[in-house]
């Protein structure tokens, strides 16, 4: 059963909201897949989106859910339920070239995709604990000539100072902290937020004064340093409205577009990329004295009433300089003589606030063979989110 319960509304309420048709959540819970080795976690011929899925990474679908989570496929260009043992709210993934794309949102603008998410933390965290971008289950077999990687690596932590990335390990990663990788950072008052798809601005006037009409480049440089991140924390009680946004991605096409040049990113990628953001184990270097709650309940178990609306009509604002890598997708490196590296270990073991995955039916015949993945079975251990 899912956690997420609507009230009963009319066929015609249900069918259509703010002019947009809303198609019937189908249940596709007896086609689920958790076991990644033999395919993804719905068969391609059941995706709702044209080449793409996205979806609840299996490896966290215990305490992660929305409220597609017998359709087990969340519609791109549309708001959803979105809630962990972290966070409770709603979320929209943006993309370009599909049949439900906002042109409006994308237009005059090079960015490719984008996630926005607003909600409430359920416990009070610190920000230099939140980290955004990649964390991969197995190794990357393919990747281009160590000079690009590095070289690529050397223009993203131009950008984003703080990166944490291990490329070469049994269980990759690259992530930056969310405080600075995010191009939007709002923070509201309980129902004074705007409500989703319409986009935020930035507004971190209630978590400091200093940050009152201080710009997003100003806020982004400013949680470059991580003696700043220590000095904040998310709390509960506040209505956090964050997007990130990338013109380096593009799910639709799978690809990469950096440094004047485009790649396919499916015959690099162990596994799809991810919209996820982890939490790190606490920092105890001084002396244990940390400030976050990580007694309180992280039940999952709760009603969400949250504006849930398919409609992507945006009101226009001035283009803001995109940075390359959209830190949400790219996240942030530590170079050393021998290649990338960083302290973290294996991040799957952590908490995440959301971990989604983006599949194209590019990476599944890379993975699996052509139409491999049309009729996989359910995995043995049963396991499917949301009962």
């Amino acid at each position: 059963m899912s956690l997420f319960k609507s009230k009963k509304k009319s066929k015609e309420e249900n069918g259509k909201k703010n002019g947009v048709t809303k198609k019937e959540i189908i249940d596709n819970s007896s086609l689920y897949n958790n076991n990644g080795d033999i395919g993804p976690p719905l068969p391609s011929s059941s995706w709702i989106d044209k080449n793409l899925l996205l979806c609840v990474n299996p490896s966290v679908d215990d305490y992660m859910h929305t409220n597609y989570d017998k359709q087990i496929a969340i519609p791109m260009n549309t708001v959803f339920q979105l809630e962990s043992k972290l966070f409770k709210g709603c979320a929209i993934v943006r993309a370009i070239d599909l049949p439900t794309t906002n042109k409006a949102y994308f237009k005059g603008r090079n960015r490719k995709m984008d996630f926005t998410f607003q909600g409430q933390f359920k416990r009070r965290i610190c920000f230099e604990r939140l980290y955004t971008g990649q964390v991969f289950e197995k190794p990357f077999t393919k990747l281009p000539a160590q000079y690009l990687i590095a070289g690529a690596v050397k223009l993203v932590k131009s950008l984003a100072p703080a990166l944490k990335a291990d490329i070469n390990s049994s269980t990759p990663h690259m992530i930056s902290p969310l405080a600075s990788a995010a191009q939007v950072f709002q923070i509201s008052k309980p129902g004074q937020e705007i409500a989703l798809p319409l986009e935020p601005k930035e507004d971190l006037s209630l978590l400091d004064k200093k940050f009152i009409n201080m710009k997003w480049t100003d806020r982004k440089s400013y949680f470059h340093n991580i003696d700043h991140l220590k000095e904040y924390y998310f709390e509960p009680g506040l209505v956090y409205t964050i997007s990130c946004y990338s013109h380096m991605i593009s799910p639709t096409s799978y690809s990469v577009h950096m440094l004047g040049m485009k790649w396919g990113i499916q015959q690099y990628m162990p596994s799809p990329f991810q919209i996820a953001t982890v939490v790190l184990p606490k920092n105890n270097e001084d002396g244990g004295d940390n400030k976050d709650d990580d007694t309180s309940s992280n039940s999952t178990d709760s009603n969400i009433e949250t504006n849930v609306n398919g409609n992507n009509q945006m009101g226009d604002d001035t283009q803001k300089m995109e940075t390359i890598g959209s830190e949400e997708l790219n996240s942030e490196a530590k170079e050393d003589d021998d290649g990338i590296q960083s302290d973290q270990g294996d991040l799957n073991k952590c908490e995440f606030l959301v971990n989604l995955q983006v599949w194209h039916t590019k990476l599944c015949d890379e993975l699996y063979g052509k139409k491999k993945d049309k009729k996989h079975r359910k995995s043995s251990s049963g396991r499917f989110f949301g009962k």
